[in-house]
């Protein structure tokens, strides 16, 4: 992804707040899922501007998860952000995090990943 963490923090943002602001979606119907720990850590040490990012143990009703896809299997929520910075990307972690999204989902990703994906 050109740009890298800071491309990944706008178009969290982008596509976010128009799901809370127009579309009225609970924060807590949101998720940020990475493929990686170390890209949760740093969106969660430096979000997107105005958006509360947080991880599973200290949710609440005014925040969006931010995860790793491995722990978030199994939950559903109505809109998904997928960061992938991954060079070489598990395709299966990526198919996991794409079907956490029940209505709305944005994966973040390098171009290549993008197409492997038929997006």
């Amino acid at each position: 992804l050109a740009g890298g963490l800071r491309e990944a923090r706008r178009q969290v943002q982008s596509f976010v707040t128009p799901l809370l602001d127009d579309h009225r979606q609970a924060p807590t119907r949101l998720a940020v899922l990475t493929t990686k720990a170390e890209v949760r850590e740093r969106l969660l040490a430096d979000p997107p501007d105005g958006i509360d990012l947080v991880r599973w143990e200290d949710r609440s009703e005014d925040s969006i998860l931010c995860e790793t896809v491995i722990r978030a299997k199994g939950l559903e929520f109505n809109g998904v952000a997928l960061v992938c910075l991954d060079d070489e990307p598990d395709w299966r972690r990526l198919y996991i995090g794409s079907s956490r999204a029940c209505m709305w989902l944005r994966v973040i990703a390098p171009r290549a990943i993008a197409d492997g994906l038929g997006l």
